[in-house]
């Protein structure tokens, strides 16, 4: 005769521990995987978001700086056919380049407090305002006083300016190419 064993179902610490995975154990991990998922959805949006203002940043600066090459340009060509015999129509143009330097001195200082700016990139804009600015300046004097500037100052600070631009828009678009590939 063959002995018929019936099982009675699970024991009691067989019972509590299928109650402590299923109730407790479960809901935990679940808990767990959800909040690593935001975590992760969180860090991408926020790179996301810093490298958008950055570029934005970069961008600006770019904007500024060939706006005040532009005027710049402008007060060099009516000072080289006017020089000195109408500074009153020089004026306005001086106004609207020293206008344009302090715009850009804004863009540089807020890509500046970014703390994830590179320091190369602050270093050249302001490289490039310093030099258009430095043309700038002696027409001013010379406008104010009825000082003559070097003629030769003026024409090569702007070159100079012009020159640092294109620099500083090469290394934006690195910055903003290496910018847009690093959160994808």
């Amino acid at each position: 005769m063959a002995n018929i064993v019936i099982h009675e179902g699970p024991t009691t610490l067989e019972f509590l521990g299928s109650l402590v995975v299923a109730g407790l154990l479960a809901p935990v991990l679940a808990a767990w995987q959800s909040r690593s998922a935001d975590l992760r959805r969180f860090e991408h949006e926020r790179k996301l978001h810093a490298s958008g203002d950055l570029i934005e940043r970069i961008e600006a600066v770019l904007t500024s700086l060939e706006e005040f090459g532009e005027r710049c340009a402008d007060m060099r060509a009516l000072y080289l056919s006017l020089a000195a015999t109408e500074p009153d129509k020089l004026w306005p143009l001086v106004l609207a380049a020293e206008d344009a330097y302090q715009r850009s001195r804004v863009s540089i200082a807020r890509l500046g407090m970014r703390p994830h700016a590179e320091g190369e990139m602050v270093k050249k804009a302001e490289a490039v305002a310093e030099k258009l600015l430095a043309a700038v300046r002696p027409v001013r004097t010379h406008v104010l006083s009825g000082l003559e500037p070097a003629v030769q100052t003026v024409i090569d600070s702007i070159d100079e300016g012009y020159t640092l631009t294109r620099e500083y828009a090469a290394q934006a678009r690195v910055a903003i190419g290496r910018l847009q590939g690093s959160v994808d």
